[in-house]
């Protein structure tokens, strides 16, 4: 019921973080898919469960949560497979480079010490095939960074 209470009063419509919760955003800085909120859903729900747990066998003790350590907890599953440098989803990035909230001398030194970091794995004498097709995207990122 306080969570119900605290939507409503909010600065915004419930209806509005609702549309946000569902809507699927995939751009350089964000990917927000089904299986991103499945995850979410989860984890927050295993939150819940232990803090519920917790409130059963102590009623009268305030429950110590970390919030500071929630984005350390969440789970990454969905978006594991993505290759991101820095902030930034790279595939996403090179399908609209022109993303305007991006410092591109940042991205770029990250790009690089990316592609350093792998050098060793590309440059083995049987390279996996993600390792070759993360390099090729790092490199394109680069290329879009300058022609920026």
């Amino acid at each position: 019921l306080r969570q119900l209470k605290a939507l409503k009063s909010s600065w915004t419509a419930p209806q509005r973080v609702l549309d946000a919760w569902e809507a699927d955003v995939q751009e350089p800085h964000l990917i927000w898919t089904p299986d991103v909120r499945a995850d979410i859903q989860r984890f927050l729900k295993a939150d819940w469960e232990t803090l519920a747990t917790f409130f059963s066998k102590h009623p009268h003790s305030e429950a110590q949560y970390d919030s500071m350590g929630v984005l350390d907890r969440l789970p990454r599953d969905a978006v594991s497979s993505h290759l991101r440098v820095g902030d930034v989803f790279v595939r996403r990035f090179n399908r609209k480079p022109f993303f305007k909230s991006l410092d591109p001398q940042d991205f770029l030194l990250a790009l690089l010490q990316h592609q350093d970091d792998d050098h060793d794995e590309v440059a083995s004498s049987d390279p996996p095939e993600a390792a070759l097709a993360n390099c090729e995207a790092v490199w394109e990122a680069v290329g879009n960074v300058l022609e920026r």
